[in-house]
């Protein structure tokens, strides 16, 4: 079973200037140029809803500005195994190691390797960010408990709202539809669509259950990044704070494919900027991740549009999840 998609394409209309002495012949052109303008709104700002950042559940496009081209990138041809971090290796050489004595680069795979096997977590985002069209809300939210991963992802604007929520139990992943009735709360569908982790994967580019949305690893570090092969800055609480720069192929071959299917674009969307500011404490847990980005897309109509935005998510590995 598939999910069910509602996108709207904007159409772009050619209108060659024609003589016409009737000026109530000319007003239905004016009327038909602005519901063109107003599908067009509606196609970005659905992109931006459904599309939830990087660390969060996917991205959020802030200002938005019309490019003349984009520079693609064939991800079929390239492996994930050759971008995935090397865990055990990064384990054993930190061993015995503080947290203010670890690579940043080391510091995040470590982090992410804890993430994936704690035993709960929490983690959340809620930010309002403006584009072209007007101002977006976008909240997110992941846990894991009792071995069952909750994801909810709400976006509401004026022109636009969207939830979507994914449960993994016992093997299978259900996807339910939403209705927003707060910027961080929604009514449920009772039906759902039903998947093995793999299959989604297959057709989304995620498991759904991925906490992290990006293959962060020394493989996928840009190459003049060296500050992320040293240790980080300790604030006064004994956390340190880290940023890397990562490329703008492997660490978002998945991502992309995410991307291009919840947005249903005709394309992969091109990366030009990706970088991630984080804290981490002495027990090798994250406590806040914000994701800065920069791509573009094209969608209906050869309409070129570039995306940039942050977003903030927050771990919390002490309260016992509540959400269901």
């Amino acid at each position: 079973m598939r999910l069910t998609k509602e996108s709207k394409h904007a159409t772009i209309f050619c209108m060659k200037k024609t003589k016409d002495t009737n000026h109530e012949g000319k007003k239905p052109k004016k009327e038909k140029k602005k519901r063109t303008k107003k599908q067009l709104a509606f196609q970005i700002v659905a992109i931006i809803a459904i599309v939830f950042g990087g660390v969060a559940a996917g991205f959020y496009c802030g200002n938005l500005y019309l490019s003349t081209k984009i520079k693609t990138v064939d991800y079929s041809k390239l492996s994930e195994e050759d971008f995935l971090p090397k865990v055990d290796e990064v384990l054993s050489r930190n061993q015995g190691k503080s947290i203010s004595e670890v690579s940043a680069i080391d510091a995040f795979v470590i982090a992410e390797h804890n993430l994936k096997n704690a035993p709960m977590f929490t983690s959340t985002s809620h930010d309002s960010l403006t584009h072209n069209y007007g101002k977006q809300s976008v909240y997110t939210l992941k846990q894991f408990y009792n071995g069952v991963y909750l994801s909810k992802d709400i976006s509401c604007s004026s022109m636009k709202s969207i939830a979507k929520k994914i449960k993994v139990e016992n093997g299978i992943a259900y996807v339910y539809n939403g209705e927003p009735t707060s910027e961080t709360d929604a009514t449920w569908s009772e039906t759902y669509s039903e998947y093995t982790p793999e299959a989604y994967k297959e057709m989304v580019g995620l498991y759904p259950n991925a906490p992290i949305s990006y293959i962060v690893s020394e493989q996928t570090l840009d190459p003049n990044d060296t500050a992320a092969l040293q240790p980080g800055k300790t604030l006064a609480n004994g956390n340190v704070q880290f940023t890397i720069t990562l490329n703008h192929t492997g660490s978002v071959m998945n991502y992309a494919k995410k991307i291009k299917y919840m947005s249903d674009l005709s394309d992969l969307p091109s990366f030009s900027s990706l970088v991630l500011n984080f804290e981490v404490d002495k027990n090798f847990n994250f406590v806040r991740i914000t994701s800065s980005e920069v791509y573009s897309f094209k969608y209906a109509g050869g309409i070129f549009v570039t995306c940039s935005g942050s977003i903030t998510t927050n771990y919390d590995f002490v309260t016992i999840p509540t959400e269901n």
